[in-house]
Formats: structure tokens, C-alpha cells, sequence
């Protein structure tokens, strides 16, 4: 499998997948070979839908961008890129072959939350899909704000209540106090 390379006769992105054939005494018979386009991993990773700045990366086991998505800026213009994205690295050494971790993004430096898996056989591709802070947390703060208003709502509730009951309880009081002052005259 290549790193990702214009395709001279269509002059767009591409990843090459070539075979060799054997004889059935091993010797030469042939090569097979197919290119794929970058634009079906954009194409497919953009129907991810994780929030306004999901980002979602293929690549090789140098860090050389094959593929990248992220939420509806240009895909290729990370194409054949080569990064160096420590937190995930470090974790590939370690035999890692999936997990999550929190960084800035070595492309665009938007912090996200991060994971990874390895999707090959021999370890040759990382796929990593990426969601910022601000899109995970925003069904949580929508919420958080509901549940401030009903309570600012429930405690003025609540105290207009109390003051209602107090209000009566004195008149209720006063009317004892004047009920007995009339008895005893």
C-alpha cells in the first residue's frame, strides 16, 4: 500500500494497493494493482457527525496524513502531510492498539478529545476521530441552563409561597390575639 500520491491520470489524491502474483513454483507471473481515492475515506468519514469541529484522520504508521475530514473545511488540505502527534504516538509504543486521549490537534490546533484504532493487520493505518470540548458539553450546558431557570423559577415559587403563609399565619394570629381580648372584656 503507498502513502497517499496525485494520481497522474486523474491528478487527484490516491492511495495505490498492488499484489504480486506468483507462479506456482514462485517465480514472477505478474503485479495487480488498484488505486483508491482519497475522496472515498472524506466522502465516508464526513457522515460522522460528532459536532461542528469533529475531525476525523487516517493515517499511516509514519503519521503521513492518507485522509482527513473535518467538519466541512477543505479535506485535502492535510493530504500527504506528515505530523508528529506525541500523545498518540506515545501511546502506539506502548502497544496500544485503541484508546482515548485529550490534545490539541497536531493539524489544526483545536483541542479535542481523541480516539484511535489501528485498522490493519500489520499495524499500517491509525484511524483517529476527534470531537472538541465545546461540542461534547453542549447538550450538557443546554441542560444546565433548563434546570437554572426551573430552579430560579422553583425558589421564587417557593418564596412567594412562604411569604403567602407567613402573611396569613400573622393575621390568623392576630385574629386569635383580638378573639381572646374580646372574652376577657
Amino acid at each position: 500500500v503507498s502513502g497517499p500520491l496525485i494520481g497522474g491520470i486523474s491528478g487527484k489524491w490516491m492511495i495505490v494497493m498492488s499484489r504480486r502474483i506468483s507462479n506456482p513454483d514462485r517465480s514472477f507471473a505478474g503485479l495487480v494493482y488498484a488505486g483508491y481515492s482519497i475522496e472515498r475515506f472524506t466522502s465516508l468519514f464526513s457522515r460522522i457527525d460528532m459536532g461542528r469541529h469533529t475531525a476525523v484522520t487516517l493515517y499511516d504508521s509514519d503519521f503521513t496524513i492518507i485522509a482527513r475530514y473535518d467538519s466541512g473545511k477543505n479535506p485535502h488540505v492535510s493530504t500527504g502531510k506528515k505530523v508528529n502527534p506525541v500523545i498518540l504516538s506515545d501511546l502506539l509504543k506502548k502497544g496500544s492498539r485503541s484508546g482515548t486521549y485529550t490534545a490539541k490537534s497536531s493539524v489544526d490546533s483545536v483541542k479535542r478529545t481523541f480516539s484511535f484504532t489501528r485498522v490493519s493487520a500489520h499495524n499500517d493505518f491509525i484511524i483517529v476521530a476527534g470531537v472538541a470540548k465545546d461540542d461534547y458539553l453542549t447538550g450538557w450546558r443546554r441542560e444546565s441552563a433548563y434546570m437554572g431557570v426551573f430552579l430560579i423559577l422553583f425558589m421564587l415559587a417557593s418564596a412567594g409561597s412562604g411569604y403567602l403563609i407567613h402573611r396569613e399565619w400573622k393575621r390568623s394570629e392576630e385574629a386569635t390575639r383580638q378573639k381572646t381580648a374580646a372574652m376577657a372584656e
